[in-house]
């Protein structure tokens, strides 16, 4: 009897080679280094095609004693064990045993008419399965046999294959097998799904049989590694999980997931030799694999960070971090860290784009936009005191982290250490609806509401971000006010346009150069957000290590071992903290929290993402350097200043004919006449002397910026406050729509000027109604009765039908 196989050729060995398919797929970094490994094949387990020669000769030796052991010897049919078998059986009276040689359960795999039922083989499937062997053995050598029955044979469960119950198994290339590994993996062969006791017995009796009876007691140890082995690969396999969920969902999910990543990515395939931790692929048969612009080393470095310093946070509820690093040029994300992972409830969130409450994180991008109009310079002078803001439904009064205030406060003071009042007044000067604007030109897709829904909070972060757009919105500043896209798929060839500097050795832990990065083409997808010199001095402010000393003062995490622009972020009842910050080449982001919202225990931006960012940024400037700063925009000028306060903050008179600062004209507030020497007397100053950077045409005339002046008697306007805006209700009545005019001095009479109208004098305070108003702006004068002007103060009203009249 001839079977139709019998008469039609075998296939080929390379068809089938080229047909062995693996079931999972791995996202690689810049560097063809593997980063997650991706099932896409859920119905086996098949790693990428093994060589004989990978395999370890004590699995050969094992695989040939269980299954074959005259495997070279006969010509496709092992005809004593046949008939060794048949005698066994016929004894029995049942079949006990079977004959088939490995030529034999190769042939098999091929033609699904010789496939094993539940009763096993019939003659007519016997004798065609013979037939088909010796059919294969005239097409193929035995060599080729092995191999392809190592490839396909099932081992355990799901694991096809000997690559991957090695790798799955014991957690290591077949080649590294030793001799009771390979007789546990021969055991299985027979049994997949056998009880341990079988298998180590079996195990037992194979070693026995090499004479090594004396190594079974170490055959129960060898099983006993499987789940280590398994934990052994999540270290190594599972580094950018939330990354190879985005990048499925960018492509649209679509099958095969290679199919999306390699679109995503260009169609780019590679093949990972080396460590037993990579996937093994030979070079004719290559796993499927998508490359990132992830950077393996800053993968782990990011994740091991975030491990260290949350379990040092342990008891503070602080159970879930993320981190993104970007390459400033090219906008290459180079690590992406979703979450914590094992430390983590929920480390299937992916952290980095969840929409989170933003804290102080966009206070740079208000002063930026105030310098970018004009109306800012690092050296205007804020008044870091409580005042309220009305916002129609009632008074939004913003407070300081340490409800302390420190009272007149440059920009760049107020900025780098982060006061929250001085945003806010900042932000009454901006304009709530352009910064808001910009924000969303920066990419800030969260940002849904109109502007009024999130009002002045938005200085102190009431609107959601991401960490993934937020820390790409620094870039825009690190970039000279230019935002544009993120990428995770490398350059195609050709995007190269100019080289960076290299950066100084000194600045290098290793002992290699810094791993290039490639400056993408300019002007695709950018946007400006503003200009190169605003960005600029946004960006020298951030980096003011003595501008920051009133809030987090000298020794804190922020302080690098090199030159970084940073700023950090606390939220609401300590519900998220943020760091984010950028040197030259990177722009690295901290997001610290818990995924379920919950508050965290005294855990701050500096305290909780901050030596996270800290340590990111080192291990990046190590591989990467870190550049020079930006040089000084020729639109920007150098000026001294001297900051002097008009009365001392600890209390006290200034003296009749006090100066503000030394070697300044009191009269002309400018320096006196060349070889003059003029005598001067000192107050307290605000902030010490310092070289100063302003946008051309907005430094000041004067070397002395000082505080707004008070009297020596100390009267001061207390309500309303300086900057307040109020906004006039119409269905409440114009009687009751009324601010109070209140003096500190309460020994003397007050008397007050509204936009030039005199309203009289009073030792107690005036109820002014808003409707008299004439302009959106109304200029409050405080006088004494001689009518010298003791304060003044500028509030804006909005809604105020009397004025659109006019």
């Amino acid at each position: 009897m001839i079977s139709a196989f019998a008469l039609a050729a075998p296939p080929t060995f390379d068809s089938i080679k080229s047909n062995n398919t693996p079931s999972d797929t791995y996202l690689l970094d810049r560097n063809q280094q593997p980063l997650q490994r991706i099932r896409i094949d859920k119905t086996v387990r098949r790693s990428a095609w093994v060589s004989l020669d990978e395999v370890s000769p004590a699995l050969i030796d094992a695989v040939l004693a269980s299954e074959d052991k005259r495997f070279f010897d006969h010509g496709g049919v092992d005809l004593r064990a046949a008939a060794s078998a048949a005698i066994s059986n016929f004894a029995a009276g049942k079949a006990q045993r079977g004959a088939s040689s490995i030529s034999m359960q190769v042939a098999a795999t091929f033609d699904k008419s010789l496939a094993r039922g539940s009763d096993g083989r019939s003659v007519t499937q016997k004798f065609d399965q013979a037939q088909a062997a010796w059919e294969l053995e005239r097409a193929w050598s035995k060599q080729q046999i092995l191999e392809t029955y190592l490839n396909t044979i099932f081992f355990r469960g799901e694991l096809q294959g000997i690559g991957a119950a090695s790798e799955q198994l014991f957690g290591k290339s077949a080649h590294g097998l030793n001799a009771i590994e390979s007789a546990v993996l021969a055991a299985l062969i027979r049994a997949p799904q056998a009880q341990r006791a079988l298998v180590e017995r079996r195990a037992c009796e194979l070693l026995q049989g090499q004479s090594r009876g004396e190594d079974c007691p170490r055959i129960a140890y060898a099983i006993d590694k499987w789940g280590s082995a398994a934990a052994l690969r999540g270290e190594h396999d599972n580094l950018a999980p939330h990354v190879a969920k985005y990048l499925s969902a960018a492509s649209g999910g679509a099958s095969p997931f290679v199919v999306s990543l390699s679109n995503h990515n260009g169609a780019h395939q590679a093949s990972v030799h080396g460590s037993t931790s990579s996937p093994r692929t030979e070079s004719n048969t290559p796993s499927p694999i998508a490359t990132t612009t992830l950077d393996r080393d800053l993968q782990i470095a990011a994740r091991d960070a975030i491990n260290k310093h949350l379990q040092a946070l342990a008891g503070r509820n602080a159970q879930d971090a993320a981190v993104v690093v970007i390459d400033n040029a090219t906008g290459e994300v180079l690590a992406y860290v979703g979450s914590s992972g094992r430390l983590s409830q929920a480390g299937e969130v992916d952290a980095a784009r969840a929409p989170r409450q933003a804290g102080s994180t966009l206070k740079p991008f208000i002063y930026a936009l105030g310098f970018e109009k004009n109306l800012l310079t690092p050296a205007t002078l804020l008044d870091d005191s409580p005042f309220s803001v009305d916002v129609g439904g009632g008074a939004y009064t913003p407070q300081n982290y340490a409800n302390e205030y420190i009272g007149p406060v440059s920009v760049r003071t107020a900025l780098a250490s982060s006061l929250n009042v001085p945003a806010i007044r900042a932000l009454t000067i901006v304009g709530v609806a352009p910064t808001h604007a910009t924000l969303k030109r920066a990419g800030l897709t969260t940002l849904v509401n109109d502007p009024d829904h999130y009002g002045f909070s938005l200085a102190l972060g009431s609107a959601d971000v991401t960490l993934t757009e937020l820390t790409n919105a620094y870039r825009a500043i690190a970039n000279g006010g230019v935002a544009s896209p993120i990428r995770f798929s490398p350059l195609p060839p050709g995007g190269r346009v100019r080289e960076r500097e290299p950066a100084p050795q000194s600045n290098l832990n290793k002992p290699h150069s810094p791993s290039p990065l490639t400056p993408p083409p300019r002007g695709e997808g950018d946007t400006r957000l503003f200009s190169e010199s605003s960005a600029w001095l946004i960006t020298h402010i951030l980096a003011d290590r003595g501008a920051r000393y009133v809030t987090f003062g000298f020794d804190n995490p922020l302080a690098l071992s090199h030159w970084a622009a940073v700023k950090t972020g606390t939220s609401k009842d300590m519900r998220d903290n943020w760091t984010i910050g950028f040197n030259t080449r990177v722009t690295v982001g901290v997001w610290v929290g818990n995924a379920s919202g919950t508050p965290m225990h005294n855990v701050t931006g500096v305290s909780g993402a901050g030596p996270i960012w800290s340590d990111v940024m080192e291990a990046a400037a190590r591989k990467y350097g870190t550049g020079r700063p930006a040089a000084m925009p020729a639109n920007v000028v150098k000026r001294h200043i001297e900051f002097a306060s008009p009365s001392p903050r600890g209390g006290g008179v200034r003296g009749e004919g006090a100066c503000d600062a030394a070697s300044i004209d009191c009269a002309t507030k400018s320096l006196p006449p060349r070889g003059r020497e003029q005598r001067v007397a000192l107050s307290e100053l605000i902030e010490p002397s310092r070289d100063e950077y302003f946008i051309r045409g907005t430094e000041p005339q004067s070397l002395l910026i000082a505080a707004r002046q008070a009297s020596s008697s100390g009267a001061r306007i207390v309500s309303p406050t300086d900057g307040t805006i109020i906004a006039i209700d119409p269905d409440i009545p114009d009687a009751h729509q009324r601010i109070t005019l209140k003096s500190g001095d309460t020994q003397h009479a007050n008397c007050w000027e509204v936009s030039g109208e005199s309203l009289g004098c009073s030792e107690t305070p005036i109820a002014w109604p808003l409707r008299s108003a004439t302009t959106d702006v109304v200029n409050i004068r405080l006088l004494d009765r001689n009518g010298e002007e003791r304060d003044r103060i500028a509030i804006t009203i909005r809604g105020n039908a009397n004025v659109a009249k006019r």
